[in-house]
């Protein structure tokens, strides 16, 4: 039986120099989790700058529609509201849903919305889309 010995420390094979020899190896291991975060922070970034549009529409819709909530049906009154917020900012295809409550006794608007938001570079690690939702209650004081 022989028994191998090693002479000199440097002589040992290990994994600190197998590294060395193979900067790619760690050029890899360190760039694939670099792009994946700076995927999923470029799409985070467009999903809140999404959300603040959809609420800022749809804000700016039910103002619009609440003034004329007393000339016009319940079905008029939603009909206008998706109208304001598709010309404001989306195409009817890109609001997954949207929701609205009329309480015409106490002259309040609620509106909820659900848009999806396609991923541009966290699709490449999987990620399609994110669905961003907005609220925003509107009450009217006094008459108009």
């Amino acid at each position: 039986m022989t028994i191998r010995r090693y002479g000199h420390p440097a002589s040992r094979p290990s994994l600190r120099r197998r590294l060395l020899q193979a900067p790619a190896l760690l050029v890899a291991l360190l760039v694939l989790p670099a792009i994946a975060f700076v995927a999923n922070a470029v799409d985070y970034t467009t999903a809140e700058l999404t959300k603040a549009d959809l609420q800022e529409a749809l804000d700016a819709a039910a103002v619009t529609v609440l003034a004329e909530i007393d000339m016009k049906s319940d079905d008029e009154v939603r009909h206008s509201l998706v109208q304001q917020i598709e010309k404001r900012l989306y195409t009817e295809e890109d609001v997954k849903t949207l929701t609205v409550f009329i309480d015409r006794k106490s002259r309040r608007v609620t509106c909820r919305a659900t848009v999806r938001v396609e991923a541009t570079l966290a699709g490449l690690i999987g990620a399609e889309a994110v669905d961003v939702s907005a609220m925003t209650e509107k009450t009217a004081l006094g008459q108009y």
